[in-house]
């Protein structure tokens, strides 16, 4: 027995019924017979290896409303976090879309709730922050802005051995507005993995 594609195929377990089987043998001469009834064959289909990353909290801690003197200043220091990334040996032809020409990886940071200033990678606080006046900035290690909808490369992929990249970024609160009202301060980044 054998499972054949015949489609596209997605991750999951399937199970599959075996239908009837019917054995038939003689003896002296007689023929008789045994039945086999039905029986599940699970099939568990596991998804494509692809590049992995985990979720990642990042504490800004408390800073004070009078530690902003004007539009454009920051908290200080910046918070250093890294958004680590494995990706696996030989993806090639495993990516839809991508086949056995996988020659790059790259990555995008995407602000789900909007940018404040876009050339400076500061990024609108979640709908549930109190603090007003402020954004989230965020820089790469060289203390860059980090421009969102971007694609970055991920260079140095190994697709024989596989290959682990850290990403070194830095946060800090920049001031938006005239004035800073105190309250939470909280933001959402969204991390894409990009396969050409």
């Amino acid at each position: 027995m054998r499972y054949i594609k015949t489609g596209p195929t997605s991750a999951g377990l399937a199970t599959f019924d075996q239908p009837l089987i019917e054995l038939r043998h003689s003896i002296n001469g007689v023929m008789t017979r045994a039945n086999w009834g039905y029986t599940a064959w699970p099939l568990n289909v596991q998804g494509p290896p692809t590049c992995t990353t985990q979720d990642l909290t990042v504490a800004m801690g408390t800073h004070k409303s009078s530690a902003f003197t004007g539009i454009g200043t920051t908290s200080a220091p910046a918070k250093m976090f890294t958004v680590s990334v494995a990706c696996p040996p030989d993806m090639r032809g495993n990516i839809a879309g991508v086949g056995a020409s996988l020659v790059k990886i790259g990555y995008r940071f995407s602000a789900p709730a909007g940018l404040a200033v876009p050339a400076q990678g500061v990024i609108v606080l979640s709908s549930g922050s109190t603090a007003t006046g402020i954004g989230l900035q965020l820089k790469d290690a060289a203390a860059v802005p980090l421009q969102f909808e971007t694609l970055y490369p991920l260079t140095g992929y190994d697709y024989k051995n596989g290959t682990n990249f850290a990403i070194v970024l830095q946060a800090a609160y920049y001031q938006t507005s005239a004035t800073v009202g105190p309250g939470t301060a909280n933001a959402v980044v969204t991390f894409t993995l990009n396969y050409q």
